[in-house]
């Protein structure tokens, strides 16, 4: 993305917010990734996770299951929102 490109991204952004940005290009976006349906539908499935692992947690109040769960369901987490796919 040159500089005429992004000053042109800024201004359409700035004048007209929502006919500028489509679902694609929210997608590449850093900031606006968050926004998509994909993404929100990734950070249900990680709530989920977490409500289980949580539930799972509470039902074994051991320290060492306690960390490992909390460890492994944190490497799950991050591997569902990962940007890569």
């Amino acid at each position: 993305m040159g500089h005429f490109d992004l000053m042109d991204y800024a201004l359409k952004r700035y004048y007209h917010p929502g006919a500028v940005i489509t679902e694609e290009e929210a997608s590449r976006h850093p900031s606006l990734r968050r926004t998509t349906g994909l993404y929100r539908w990734k950070k249900k499935i990680v709530r989920n996770v977490w409500l289980i692992s949580g539930l799972f947690m509470l039902a074994n109040p051991s320290l060492p299951v306690i960390v490992a769960t909390a460890i492994f369901t944190a490497f799950i987490s991050f591997s569902i929102l990962d940007e890569s796919i």
